[in-house]
């Protein structure tokens, strides 16, 4: 069992943040240093303890140690890793993913074999719930006019809520968006 290196400010790869939103497949971006060929590629995130999002070692991928909550869900992007592409695909995005995603290369000819080491990418992927519109609709009718009024919430796409009229006068055959002194909760004719 590997331990976990600590944290520094002496990191040699830079980071980058990834939004996402539920259900989306993302790529988590990671390059090895040279075209070498790469005989370990460990990819980890932040509170998973010992186990591990994605491990190739030995020619094939490690399941045993693989968190269970990235079976079936995690691939390389090129699975031949072609001029050392490691980038890992993360398919079906849920809140749970957020958190911060270590890849480490180890590549044939390297004068150490050390999991340990400076990741050489660090990825911050954050997972924002998506953006819905929440619409209640009311619809009354006054002698020959029918009223319609949409009431979006907050927390979908706006911080604030908003009321929108529309009015469509039946023997007339006109619509019209002005309901002025008519109000939820007065049964009172524009």
């Amino acid at each position: 069992m590997r331990t976990k290196p600590k944290r520094g400010s002496d990191r040699s790869s830079g980071q980058r943040n990834i939004n996402a939103e539920p259900g989306q497949n993302i790529v988590l971006p990671c390059r090895a240093p040279d075209s070498r060929p790469v005989i370990v590629v460990e990819w980890t995130r932040n509170g998973l303890g010992s186990h591990s999002v994605y491990l190739y070692r030995d020619a094939q991928i490690d399941q045993l140690n693989q968190h269970p909550t990235f079976k079936n869900r995690v691939e390389l992007q090129d699975r031949e890793m072609k001029d050392g592409d490691v980038s890992l695909t993360l398919r079906n995005v849920t809140s749970d993913d957020r958190g911060t995603y270590e890849c480490r290369v180890v590549q044939l000819g390297a004068r150490r074999f050390n999991l340990d080491d400076s990741p050489t990418s660090i990825i911050n992927l954050d997972v924002a719930p998506r953006e819905f519109l929440s619409v209640f609709v009311w619809i009354r009718v006054f002698s020959s006019v029918l009223v319609a009024e949409a009431e979006t919430h907050p927390g979908a796409l706006s911080s604030q809520s908003s009321t929108c009229w529309l009015c469509f006068d039946t023997k007339q055959q006109s619509s019209f968006p002005d309901l002025s002194g008519v109000s939820r909760g007065k049964e009172t004719p524009p």
